[in-house]
């Protein structure tokens, strides 16, 4: 199964936090990712990953990604890479 994912990548659990109030409070998802995403192949997409597969990112990335609902948007998800905040589009 592939699903469509978008995500920001921020190395610590405040600075997503943060990010996400500010989603709360109207800011768009792919404007939050061009501001504060350190994925630099993403970042300038607005944090488009594209299709995504078990196997292809990370047990938690995946985990959480896939229980989304489209259009939801994840709590802060720690890997290996930092803290991801998703956002599920297909």
């Amino acid at each position: 199964m592939k699903i469509k994912v978008s995500h920001i990548l921020v190395p610590t659990f405040k600075q997503a936090e943060s990010i996400i109030k500010e989603m709360e409070k109207g800011a768009k998802f792919e404007d939050m990712a061009k501001k504060y995403s350190t994925d630099a192949t993403c970042k300038a997409q607005g944090g488009l990953l594209g299709p995504i597969e078990k196997g292809t990112v990370s047990e938690e990335f995946w985990d959480a990604a896939s229980s989304l609902r489209v259009n939801e948007i994840s709590d802060p998800v720690q890997d290996h890479k930092g803290f991801h905040i998703i956002k599920r589009s297909v």
